[in-house]
């Protein structure tokens, strides 16, 4: 069984669309998927689960709280792909990309579905 995590780093709009509709394909083909977002946010008011941590006293604040829990999640979850649906501020997002990168997510398939 293929394992999945999906990073979507707003949780909202279009994207977070995009995010649902993908973990719902994902899981009805016996994928293991996991979603990390920011909580209280249109992404997991619907048919998916997510994880991600409670909010900080600023966006900023909030977004490297999630981007800290998506890279713990990268490291017990063990994925084969991770998929990062946006960017929000690239510095604070490379310690989900070294997390990836170090529990041997596919490297060619992380690079390009990076690039989403």
């Amino acid at each position: 069984m293929t394992r999945v995590l999906l990073v979507d780093g707003l949780g909202r709009g279009g994207i977070a669309q995009t995010s649902e509709a993908w973990a719902i394909e994902l899981g009805d083909a016996a994928t293991k998927v996991r979603v990390v977002t920011r909580l209280g946010r249109e992404l997991g008011a619907g048919a998916v689960d997510v994880v991600g941590p409670r909010e900080r006293r600023s966006s900023v604040l909030s977004h490297a709280a999630l981007c800290r829990r998506a890279a713990r999640q990268i490291r017990t979850f063990g994925p084969d792909v991770v998929v990062v649906q946006n960017y929000v501020l690239p510095v604070l997002e490379e310690q989900v990309h070294r997390a990836a990168r170090a529990v041997g997510a596919d490297h060619a398939r992380y690079a390009a579905l990076l690039r989403i």
